[in-house]
């Protein structure tokens, strides 16, 4: 079967078990049982990796209702929303699951119970999944006490092993048993959540069985990562539970978080053991010598130089030895649980001149840290608590969060010592150092911030997001051999798993924020967070950045990865995100300095980048940053090393401001002007291109446009250079000569528009399909265009027809090839205007259907132009479509020809253009392109010789039609 094949298959399936799931109530218990494991068998088939996103989701999801809908004979499966019909044409994503009142909760798995508890652990992990999918509603809100408690009681038969006998069907391998304990917390935590807050005293007594459960999973679970992640699971309820029962959860982290230094393991031969390992550079022998001597250490040997001193008094004495290392590449062999004399590993030095941390975290002891504590006296330490972590899960780690100065140091050790006198807790240790935000340490105190930090399951997504701990994710497998080309991902977004996937949001914070003038404030603390992967395209760059609210309230910003980048390693993938991050900052946040400057702010980024590959500690820096600068279309002449130097001209010890700033910029572009002009201008033009096709922000527009189930409307940066963009660019011309009846909105703009069209299931076939499901989307956007654009012109144009022009391609030959294009296909339908019509006017249409109107002036076929009747604001007018389907050749372009864009625009006389073409990116996503030049365009030209002209015209930037859609919409 070819991937087109698999595609429209898994589609129809998906669609049909939706059709089919409102209506099974009424079938009898043997049809029910029948149609319920067809329904499996096709989902079984159907392979999940040649298929985009939104159609894996929504198979995951029919597979959940599969899982957990059929019951015995004589029983409904599901019942339609109290209120609501079911609407067949929803595909059941898993954000919809939630509207589902699934009347009986008993697990089954293809259409019939669980032969084996490998099934029923399959059925809970499923359940799991679309509960961590969605956290923006509680996916078993809907259903009854009575289903809850059931649920519980099948949670807690299957982790007791009675619900198989053995030798049945009754036994986990390991990883299975893991994941059917880390499935089981998510879902006794949903239901925890569903019945905040209880009402009556049955959901009291759930409340409180549940959460028994819950904690005493915890408790008995061996997993550090699992265990830490099934008590933030807990702790995400803290602030809702019920007075009393706040007290359990709380003797929960006490008991299984370090609530403080593990005091007593230390102190059972009455002396706690330090080993500080030095870099010789930012730390040295001779500060730590000053720093110890002056809080009453006594140096004890010289080789290596060792310090004690006894803290506290009484029964809380205790002895500490400190013995000083200088450059260990092995400073974590300490944390092996038969080497009892050292407790405590504090590293002292540069975050990455020594390498130390790094380094020895290549070939770890294999040890679980219990009772260890490592403190990570770096600059923005913190990025090191995730490595650390991953190699001993149950090691204490306190680090640094910013940039660290020596007093800073020292007064931490101070703190320390005398926690350790006054066993102090974490919480009031941490309160001492000022905390993360108002001090500069982050200690396990600090709960949420960590849980920002931290990915224990690897699935890219930082802990604060991730409600399951998955352990079957496909880990995606590093290249630095075509590191920036785009490949197919091994698994959907949610299912893949990178090493690295948080620790480069953490990194951010180093770069682009701790060590850069330009954005440090914006992002000094800590407000990046990753959020997994998302299902791009091989246009889509590697990364991209959204905009979030914290835990705290504050702003944030969310950093996800194009699943087609996910094998792009660690150092490629850290420079682009730094350089991203910039380029977001610059687009679309107001505070960000270079706002208005699109040639200052890139270099700032390259700056950032640059700065990214130097300091970290691997040795591909020239193949990535040759890769980098390729992939953006930069001059290659652009050197990292001048960029370093530069930024190192203005560096100031004090400030740690080694990743430049505003005066390093200009040093730069100085120099280069000086010494490449030509280099210096191709930069320009490269920066101020992308610069000014992305830039909506900056003329008060929002970066979404428009959201819905069907489709998601965002703004677009490059046409492509191809006919769509020739089009585009061609009708605002002619829009702007002197006869042209095209109107001007307020912002004066011309409305002329232009819609890139996703790609679907069907576009690359010829396989059938029903209009009104595969065009949901464009009705929605098109029909919001359609409004804003004829209330636009009504305001202008007194009296007479409303004229609005409506284009879209036909097939051409793509890769992969577009067989059936849908921007074509749906203008050569007048059904589907007239439902782009009803979108958008409603009850004012009062012409459900178009009425065809002879073409005139030299229009011919297969041109159609439709006429309707809308009660506007001015009253009853006359509103006329014409619908111009468009050859994908150059016929498209010939003023001359009626059937192209501007020929019909000039016979028509249109006081609107609306034009749409197909994108190449599966999804639901909606792009309305600004930004239109004539490069790679030229009449004169055979077509043979199009793609010779590099150079064209740019036009201004035009918003008509992402005002048009938000004016539709009353925003």
């Amino acid at each position: 079967m070819s991937v087109a094949e698999v595609r429209f298959e898994s589609q129809a399936v998906a669609r049909a078990f939706a059709r089919y799931a409102g209506t099974l109530g009424a079938l009898g218990g043997e049809s029910r049982a029948r149609l319920l494991a067809l329904m499996a068998e096709k989902l079984r088939a159907v392979d999940h990796r040649d298929l985009p996103d939104e159609n894996t989701r929504a198979l995951e999801a029919a597979r959940v209702v599969a899982a957990f809908g059929g019951v015995a004979p004589g029983r409904s499966v599901l019942a339609p929303p109290a209120g609501a019909g079911f609407d067949p044409s929803r595909v059941l994503p898993l954000c919809d699951l939630a509207a589902l009142s699934v009347t009986d909760c008993m697990p089954l798995a293809n259409g019939r119970r669980p032969a084996t508890l490998a099934e029923l652990n399959d059925a809970f992990y499923l359940l799991a999944a679309a509960i961590d999918a969605e956290p923006r509603a509680n996916v078993l809100a809907r259903l009854g006490t009575t289903h809850k408690a059931e649920l519980v009681r099948r949670v807690e038969d299957a982790l007791a092993g009675t619900s198989f006998p053995k030798g049945e069907g009754g036994r986990l391998g390991a990883a299975a048993a893991m994941q059917l304990r880390s499935s089981a917390a998510t879902v006794l935590v949903e239901i925890c959540d569903s019945l905040l807050p209880p009402k009556g005293a049955a959901e009291r007594r759930l409340l409180r069985s549940s959460l028994d459960k819950a904690a005493s999973l915890a408790r008995a679970e061996s997993f550090a990562p699992l265990r830490a992640a099934m008590v933030f699971g807990l702790y995400r309820l803290q602030g809702r539970l019920p007075a009393e029962l706040c007290d359990l959860t709380r003797a929960l982290v006490r008991e299984v978080a370090p609530v403080r230094p593990a005091y007593d393991e230390w102190l059972k031969d009455g002396k706690v053991g330090v080993e500080m390992v030095i870099d010789d550079d930012f730390g040295t022998i001779d500060k730590v010598r000053a720093a110890l001597s002056a809080q009453h250490f006594v140096e004890t040997d010289h080789d290596p130089p060792t310090f004690e001193r006894t803290v506290g008094s009484g029964a809380k004495a205790a002895s500490i030895e400190i013995k000083v290392w200088s450059n260990q590449k092995d400073l974590f062999e300490a944390m092996d649980a038969g080497e009892t004399e050292t407790d405590v590993i504090w590293f002292f030095g540069h975050s990455e001149r020594g390498r130390a941390v790094l380094e020895s975290l290549v070939h770890p002891p294999k040890a679980s840290g219990k009772d260890k504590l490592a403190v990570l006296a770096t600059c923005f330490g913190k990025e090191d608590v995730w490595n650390v972590q991953q190699a001993f899960p149950e090691a204490q780690v306190a680090a640094s969060f910013r940039s660290v100065f020596d007093h800073e140091v020292t007064q931490a050790m101070g703190v320390f010592w005398d926690a350790i006198g006054k066993r102090r807790s974490w919480a009031s240790i941490s309160k001492a150092l000022g905390g993360p935000e108002k001090g500069n340490w982050l200690t396990p105190a600090d709960a949420l911030l960590r849980h920002r930090l931290m990915d224990r399951d690897g699935d890219g997504r930082a802990d604060i997001f991730d409600r399951l701990f998955d352990v079957s994710l496909t880990k995606s497998r590093e290249s630095r051999w075509g590191a920036f080309t785009p490949r197919a991902p091994r698994a959907p977004p949610h299912r893949l798993a990178h090493q690295k996937g948080v620790a480069i949001a953490a990194w951010l914070n180093r770069g682009p924020a701790g060590t850069n003038d330009v954005t440090r404030h914006l992002n000094e603390d800590s407000r990046v967070t990753a959020a997994g992967f998302f299902a791009g395209a091989p246009g889509d760059r590697p990364v991209r950045f959204a905009a979030m609210v914290l835990a705290d309230g504050r702003p944030g910003f969310a950093l996800q990865v194009n699943d087609h980048f996910a094998h792009m390693p660690e150092e490629a993938m850290r420079a682009v995100a730094a350089y991203e991050l910039n380029s977001y900052l610059s687009r679309y946040v107001p505070q960000y300095p270079l706002r208005d400057d699109p040639l200052r702010a890139g270099v700032n980024g390259l700056m950032v980048a640059a700065f990214s590959l130097d300091s970290d500690s691997f040795t591909h820096d020239a193949s990535v940053w040759a890769s980098l600068l390729c992939y953006y279309g930069l001059p290659e002449e652009i050197s990292a090393a001048e960029l370093l130097l530069a930024a190192k001209k203005f560096y100031a010890p004090e400030l740690h401001n080694s990743a430049g700033g505003e005066p390093a910029i200009a040093e730069y572009l100085a120099n280069l002007r000086a010494r490449a002009p030509g280099v210096l201008a191709r930069l320009e033009e490269a920066m101020t291109g992308a610069a000014a096709a992305q830039t909506p922000a900056a003329v008060g527009l929002p970066v979404r446009l428009y959201e819905s189930p069907v489709a998601v409307v965002e703004h677009g940066g490059d046409p492509g250079n191809t006919y769509c963009e020739h089009v585009f660019f061609l009708a605002q011309e002619a829009a702007h000569a002197a006869d042209s009846a095209v109107v001007t909105n307020r912002q004066g703009e011309k409305l002329v528009g232009f819609l890139h069209v996703p790609r679907d299931v069907y576009t690359g076939s010829t396989r059938p399909f029903v209009p009104r499901e595969r065009y949901a989307g464009i009705v929605e956007v098109v029909g919001a265009g359609l409004s804003g654009y004829v209330r636009e012109v009504e305001a202008r144009v007194p009296s007479g027809p409303v004229r609005v022009l409506l284009s879209g391609f036909g097939p051409f030959a793509d890769t992969p090839p577009v067989v059936s294009n849908a921007t074509g296909d749906f203008v050569s339908h007048p059904e589907n205007v007239d439902r782009a019509m009803r979108r958008a006017f409603g009850a004012n249409l009062q012409s459900p259907k178009g009425r065809e109107v002879k073409l005139a002036n030299g229009l011919a076929p297969p041109a159609r132009l439709l006429e309707y009747d809308v009660v506007l604001a001015s009253g009853l007018r006359s509103v006329q479509i014409l619908c111009l389907p468009l050859a994908t050749d150059d016929t498209a372009l010939d003023p001359a020809s009626p059937t192209s864009l501007t020929g019909a625009l000039a016979r028509f006389r249109a006081h609107a253009v609306l034009s749409m073409g197909s994108r190449a990116v599966f999804g639901n996503t909606f792009i309305v392109e600004h930004h239109a030049d004539a490069d790679h365009l030229d009449l004169t030209l055979p077509p043979e010789s199009d793609a010779e002209v590099e150079d064209g015209v740019s036009l201004a930037d035009n918003y008509s039609l992402a005002r048009a859609i938000l004016g539709a919409l009353g925003r």
